[in-house]
């Protein structure tokens, strides 16, 4: 009966084994590329301008497993790639429109933050044997940016975007615990491009959102913001009107 019973373990342990390999599909980060706007480049006026760092503002309502699961190690990683290529992006857009990059006191600045609002609902726990604890639960995403391209005279122009899931995405991810027999336990992946299987359409939709916020970022900041050439003229004009004022001689 004992040798029975450990056959039995036996077949489990090499079953679960040879399962371990498999629960991890590799989905890879998306692609965010140089966007196709209107590459033709302006003559570089001198108009300086500096690019600052973009903070990053975290709007959270989700459990404390889900803190810890693959897609949230996934989405901090996406979320820091995303602010990169802006940053990138950003200071291309600039030079396109005819601005010398310089962060020694600079004209004009690119500021602002991206803010991100993940939430997650209807979270119910379960387990079983082999797989160990798991949980079920909704989870949708929201993602905005508040830039200001603003000048040393206090003049702001506001670039604001957002993207959203269409709907809330059904996720199933494991709980990492040392409960139990946690050789049977599936294990957590510190590798973004590896998530547990079940996880694809959840990352196909994050990172469908991601790239819509990026795309409409990058083509608003490109609309709005003015060409060196012509906030140069516009210096020129206003001091010239101060210098006619100032030259002006009333009659008495």
């Amino acid at each position: 009966m004992l040798r029975y019973v450990f056959m039995i373990l036996t077949a489990y342990f090499f079953l679960a084994c040879s399962g371990a390999s498999s629960q991890f599909v590799s989905v890879s980060m998306p692609n965010f590329k140089s966007q196709d706007i209107d590459q033709k480049a302006t003559q570089n006026t001198g108009v300086t301008a500096a690019m600052l760092s973009l903070e990053i503002e975290q709007n959270n309502n989700y459990s404390n497993t889900f803190e810890n699961s693959v897609l949230k190690i996934r989405l901090d990683k996406e979320i820091e790639l995303l602010k990169a290529k802006l940053e990138e992006q950003l200071k291309h857009i600039l030079s396109l429109k005819g601005y010398a990059l310089s962060n020694e006191n600079p004209k004009h600045q690119i500021s602002g933050k991206i803010i991100v609002y993940i939430l997650e609902d209807n979270a119910q726990q379960d387990s079983s044997w082999l797989k160990g604890e798991y949980v079920h639960s909704n989870v949708n995403l929201r993602i905005e940016s508040k830039i200001d391209f603003s000048d040393d005279m206090n003049n702001t122009t506001k670039i604001n975007t957002n993207s959203a899931l269409d709907s809330s995405v059904a996720i199933v991810y494991p709980i990492k615990n040392d409960k139990g027999m946690t050789m049977f336990r599936p294990t957590l992946s510190s590798v973004p491009t590896e998530l547990n299987k079940g996880l694809e359409r959840a990352a196909f939709e994050i990172d469908k959102t991601l790239l819509a916020f990026y795309k409409s970022t990058l083509e608003l900041s490109y609309d709005n913001i003015p060409l060196a050439s012509k906030v140069q003229e516009q210096v020129t004009q206003e001091q010239s009107s101060q210098e006619e004022f100032n030259d002006f001689e009333p009659r008495y």
